[in-house]
């Protein structure tokens, strides 16, 4: 994980990666909450679904098992939706509903809508900001001063103000 959000850091030059990289710094205080907010939810809802069907199905016959089966019903696979019919419709279709509701409906849009506020507020900032973050500039601009072409730096100065 640390080597991917390392890697992540490094590819700060390419403007997508920027954006993705200082939206996820802006909205690090909130997904931090969310996730507190997501595995007390999850955890409760593993929970009921270990609690009323380990002793039927083999899906729910373990914390470990029940987690991972949750997780599949995150992603919207209800394979065991049929076994849990089989047993007793009624509180079957409530704990579906609950889930579906809670997690997949209420908590996902949660996530969503902070990634995407957060990527709102850092889209308008770096529009402000214009060009800050390309690599090509970055290295001509370095390649300026380490060897002191003043001359080809003032070029490339009144070249940019043309052009904008």
């Amino acid at each position: 994980m640390f080597m991917f959000l390392y890697r992540l850091h490094l590819l700060r030059f390419n403007c997508r990666f920027t954006l993705l990289w200082l939206t996820l710094q802006k909205a690090k205080d909130s997904l931090i909450g969310f996730t507190f907010l997501f595995g007390f939810m999850f955890t409760a809802l593993t929970r009921l679904f270990y609690l009323l069907f380990n002793v039927h199905l083999y899906e729910f016959s373990t914390l470990f098992i029940t987690a991972q089966t949750c997780f599949e019903m995150v992603t919207l696979n209800f394979n065991t939706a049929n076994n849990l019919k089989n047993i007793d419709l009624l509180l079957a279709a409530v704990c579906l509903l609950l889930f579906v509701i809670l997690i997949v409906c209420f908590l996902v849009n949660m996530f969503i809508s902070i990634i995407v506020d957060n990527f709102n507020l850092i889209r308008y900032n770096v529009k402000k900001e214009k060009d800050q973050y390309e690599m090509i500039k970055f290295i001509q601009k370095k390649f300026y001063q380490w060897f002191g072409l003043r001359k080809y730096q003032d070029e490339y100065r009144i070249n940019a103000e043309t052009s904008d």
